[in-house]
């Protein structure tokens, strides 16, 4: 693990999902390995991951670690034994480290009794979203091909009544228009949102063009917001950081490394779920909570590949300007079948047009010492 402990699990509680959105890396790029997969994850699952946390968290010191609830769409799981779920794990683990649980659902099942459970455990919220009902009922539609937005607007109703703080998690789509989701984020009270570029790669290219184009405006429009309660936008806020040389990030950008495995409803252990779309069962290692420990996981060519990816770069990614900026871009993007991971993103280009955009914006709200100071140079 080269002295590097995971930060948290992504625990697959459920593996089937109540929408069909239209770009899901899980369902909609030709990995069908779920269907030979647990609807749920089960007791005797849980029993072993718990167990593979104690000896973990035997071997290293680890003050914080997240356990992030995910799917398919979590809230599947009926609240009772989601409540279960979290109050076995909590008293299991005691005082051995902190857990923090977060949780990344559509909102359409949200109710008061979930709302309840989220705050006895104290889990973060994220709920899926693309903006106003017209560009989200685009592509987030259920199996029926209804659009979902009226449902998820219930969910983030439920939320609001309740007053529980949430974060939203769209994908980008070049053709909306970033003010006006801009706008209705603002509209939400969301504390947080990110978008996430789709999943496409060099042998599956994206159809779409002005990638760049649109965050850049997306940009303009969040950074010269006077407004002080906006929502931080969290793939320009690492930008932003990482422009600047405090060497953060997440698997998207950045130089860190990503210490993050997937825990499968079958008790299978993974690398990232988005590499789903490289392949039918791309991501099947025959890694297993029974057989395997979380560190002798993090050895195998592909979860170890994921894990540096930011450091292992391709030869064009290795002389660029901005790489440490983007880090090469999020892994599944750099796949090709002739080439395997040794590619830069696909996209690259629109990477390089945003990264410079907002170096230049930083920039120029910067005087001229501070500038000499950080040894800052406009790319």
């Amino acid at each position: 693990m080269n002295g590097h402990l995971l930060k948290g699990l992504i625990l697959k509680i459920s593996s089937r999902c109540n929408l069909d959105c239209t770009y899901c890396y899980m369902y909609s790029h030709g990995d069908l390995s779920f269907l030979k997969q647990p609807k749920f994850m089960d007791e005797s699952t849980i029993n072993e991951l718990i167990a593979r946390l104690k000896i973990y968290f035997s071997q290293h010191s680890v003050p914080n670690f997240q356990l992030i609830l995910h799917g398919g769409e979590p809230t599947l799981m009926p609240v009772s034994k989601f409540d279960e779920l979290l109050t076995h794990i909590s008293a299991e683990i005691g005082n051995a480290t902190h857990i923090h649980y977060a949780i990344q659902s559509n909102g359409i099942l949200l109710n008061d009794a979930w709302i309840n459970v989220f705050r006895k455990h104290k889990v973060s919220l994220g709920i899926s979203i693309d903006g106003p009902e017209k560009i989200n009922d685009l592509h987030r539609k259920d199996h029926k091909g209804r659009g979902s937005f009226l449902a998820v607007m219930n969910g983030l109703e439920i939320c609001w009544k309740n007053n529980y703080p949430f974060a939203l998690l769209g994908v980008q789509n070049p053709e909306t228009d970033p003010e006006e989701i801009y706008s209705f984020i603002k509209s939400t009270r969301a504390s947080n949102i990110d978008f996430l570029l789709p999943h496409h790669h060099h042998s599956n290219k994206p159809r779409q063009k002005g990638y760049a184009e649109w965050w850049i405006k997306l940009f303009d429009t969040w950074f010269y917001d006077v407004d002080e309660s906006k929502p931080n936008i969290r793939f320009l806020t690492q930008i932003i950081v990482n422009c600047l040389g405090l060497g953060q990030g997440f698997d998207m950008l950045g130089q860190e490394t990503n210490d993050y495995l997937v825990i499968e409803t079958d008790g299978s252990i993974e690398t990232v779920d988005a590499m789903k779309i490289c392949g039918d069962a791309f991501t099947k290692e025959s890694y297993h909570l029974k057989t395997h420990s979380f560190g002798q996981a993090l050895g195998s060519p592909l979860m170890n590949l994921y894990h540096q990816s930011h450091q292992r770069l391709a030869p064009e990614c290795r002389k660029c300007p901005v790489a440490y900026v983007c880090g090469g871009g999020f892994l599944p993007h750099r796949y090709s079948v002739a080439r395997h991971f040794n590619n830069p993103s696909v996209y690259c280009e629109d990477l390089k047009k945003i990264i410079v955009h907002v170096q230049h914006a930083i920039m120029d709200e910067l005087s001229d010492e501070t500038i000499l100071e950080a040894g800052l140079e406009k790319l």
